[in-house]
């Protein structure tokens, strides 16, 4: 039987969990200025807090971008952030950095005096690379997105939203689910919190904002922490981030108000459940997202997608076009791409006129071709039966 009454999803906090930034050095190498480029071990003082000192490790570590990675510690040896710098390539020019701030400092807010810190030496930020905001809720008091997902596992709702999804199960029991690629620019997650750190390790720096925001420990309890979480990258960033590459709108994510903001307009689209009906404006949602426990959230949904035509795109239809025509040999054909290439201004004009001698070649190349597929595609293209 369907259940018609919606599921409260109420979060009693929101975390970044994930923060990489993309920084512009100072326009120099030398270890004096920037302190992570030492070969040992240093310090970096800070000379508006000479009490605070921040322990500069450098690596052997590479990534595909960079050749060079260190790491910021406290005097406990506590990572504070990996500064990856002194790029393979200078697409972003030669002084581009990455700094990716450590899980403890985004959940006590240290990140913003660790940015702060590189700004003063005159590193430029630039944007955000990849970012994680978590909402946290409590089982059975808003907690509940495994709820909603056994729910579209028995068929009693439907996932309406535009991402590929799949459900998470322990012992035939769904646990969780993942929407999207971890390796896409948008990647989320809904899953027991809790249980997981009870497998892999809990981390006090999590507890300890729980407690601060529930007044007790829920790890000492049977009570279930639940997670939903966003990862966002790349484009999806500045599609649901309107103001990232805004400084002041970075620093002010280290408020839950602005990260409760953020995640709720994702939310609403992007964790979809509803009861499905023969026409899709008539199916209900199945969710009510709630933030009063944690601020009266602002919803500003991401922007539409912003569809335009480019150079690349008229230029990818033209060699198309072309193509075909001459396999075909149909005048039509060429004629509609000398008007196409004519409309796109005397640039692209000029281009196409210039290319059709090498997309030329290539058709021969292609017309002697020995691929069963490709000699069935051209036989097909001209109307003529394939051989066998």
């Amino acid at each position: 039987m369907n259940r018609t009454e919606p599921v409260t999803l109420r979060p009693f906090a929101v975390n970044l969990d994930w923060l990489t930034v993309n920084m512009r050095g100072p326009d120099t190498d030398s270890p004096k200025v920037i302190p992570w480029a030492t070969d040992e071990p240093a310090p970096w003082f800070d000379e508006r807090d000479p009490d605070s000192i921040v322990w500069v490790h450098p690596t052997t570590h590479r990534t595909a971008q960079f050749s060079r990675v260190a790491y910021l510690k406290n005097g406990m040896g506590e990572k504070l952030a990996t500064v990856s710098f002194a790029p393979h390539q200078e697409l972003h020019g030669k002084h581009w950095m990455q700094i990716q701030f450590a899980n403890q400092t985004l959940y006590g807010g240290e990140w913003t005096t660790i940015f702060r810190r590189f700004r003063w030496i005159g590193c430029e930020y630039l944007s955000i690379s990849r970012v994680d905001i978590a909402a946290d809720g409590l089982e059975g008091s808003g907690g509940e997105w495994p709820t909603v997902i056994n729910m579209a596992a028995r068929n009693e709702c439907r996932y309406y939203g535009k991402c590929e999804w799949l459900t998470r199960t322990n012992r035939r029991t769904v646990i969780g689910a993942e929407f999207g690629s971890r390796s896409s620019n948008k990647f989320v997650r809904a899953y027991r919190k809790t249980r997981e750190m009870k497998v892999k390790g809990v981390k006090p720096h999590i507890v300890n904002a729980w407690i601060n925001a529930l007044g007790f420990n829920p790890m000492d309890t049977a009570v279930e922490v639940n997670r939903f979480e966003v990862q966002l990258k790349g484009k999806e960033i500045r599609r649901y981030f309107t103001g990232e590459k805004n400084e002041e709108w970075l620093l002010n994510l280290s408020a839950q108000k602005n990260r409760a903001t953020v995640i709720a307009s994702m939310g609403e689209g992007l964790f979809d459940f509803r009861i499905p009906a023969e026409r899709a404006r008539d199916s209900v949602k199945i969710c009510r997202w709630q933030w009063d426990a944690v601020a009266n959230v602002e919803y500003h949904y991401r922007e539409p997608r912003k569809y335009a035509v480019s150079d690349h795109t008229i230029k990818t239809h033209l060699r198309a076009m072309y193509m075909v025509g001459m396999i075909m040999s149909d005048p039509n054909t060429f004629h509609t791409a000398e008007t196409v290439a004519q409309a796109a201004g005397e640039e692209i004009s000029n281009w196409y006129y210039r290319k059709r001698l090498e997309w030329n070649k290539e058709i021969s190349q292609v017309a002697r071709s020995e691929d069963a597929r490709t000699v069935a595609y051209l036989a097909s293209l001209r109307g003529e039966n394939a051989p066998e």
